[in-house]
């Protein structure tokens, strides 16, 4: 047995030599030509059979995977954003809410009644605006009405059974008895100017007034106390046409931002 098995590799050498060297004297070229002609070609085509389905397949399939992938992120982040904005929301409220406490317990013998403004006035006007409270809630007409702070915004104007408008203290139709401190005689009268500003007025012109300088609620209105700030004197100067001072006033709020509002009402027995 171990005869016949050297003779097969010696005919096996015997036949890769002859095949070498046949191919080197060029009688087999014919046929490495004819080969590479006929079965390279058909050797390919079914390598590429195999390799470009899977391909396709899988290209389809990660494009598919990679677009859910960037859905599925974008949600994610777009709910996170949107819990986030809704906790700066409940921190915002909760300040002011805390604020308008503290705010309360500096008026001594008044009520002070937290209320959500809903949106602007009548056609969007940006000098006042809607609050969610109205008859129900005790509202009444000349109230004075102010931020969280308790800066003098606005005085109660309209009032309906859920709800009432007031007028910001830049609106034409509002106005308020001032003075230079928080218990200060009653020094001039501040007023909205156009619905954008607020203008100070009918100051005495021997008053000692400045730049700079806190205006206050002076308690000459009924139903305003006195002692809630007004804003700062911006400008002041003799009015030509009369014997007062004269001036503007800048507003201590944004209109924009005025979501939780403080209404002061009467003393509590």
């Amino acid at each position: 047995m171990r005869k016949s098995t050297s003779m097969r590799l010696s005919y096996a050498a015997v036949l890769v030599i002859s095949i070498i060297f046949l191919y080197s004297v060029g009688v087999l070229q014919p046929v490495a030509s004819v080969f590479q002609k006929v079965v390279l070609p058909i050797q390919r085509y079914f390598y590429e059979r195999n390799i470009s389905v899977p391909t396709a397949e899988f290209e389809k399939w990660s494009r598919n995977s990679l677009i859910e992938e960037i859905l599925r992120l974008r949600d994610e982040k777009t709910i996170r954003d949107q819990d986030q904005i809704e906790q700066k929301v409940r921190d915002r409220e909760y300040d002011e809410l805390v604020t308008s406490v503290d705010f309360a317990s500096r008026l001594d013998g008044r009520r002070v009644t937290s209320v959500n403004s809903v949106g602007f006035g009548v056609d969007q006007d940006t000098s006042s605006i809607v609050v969610d409270a109205g008859i129900n809630r005790g509202m009444i007409k000349g109230l004075a009405v102010t931020s969280p702070t308790g800066v003098l915004v606005g005085i109660v104007h309209d009032v309906h059974e859920y709800s009432s408008t007031v007028n910001l203290i830049t609106h034409p139709d509002a106005a308020v008895a001032v003075a230079l401190e928080p218990n200060g005689a009653p020094s001039g009268l501040v007023r909205g100017r156009f619905g954008l500003s607020s203008e100070l007025a009918f100051v005495p012109k021997d008053t000692p007034i400045a730049v700079g300088d806190l205006v206050y609620t002076s308690g000459l209105d009924p139903l305003i106390p006195p002692g809630i700030l007004v804003g700062t004197v911006e400008t002041i100067k003799q009015d030509q046409n009369t014997q007062f001072l004269r001036g503007l006033i800048q507003i201590r709020f944004v209109p924009a931002s005025l979501h939780i509002v403080n209404v002061v009402s009467e003393t509590v027995e």
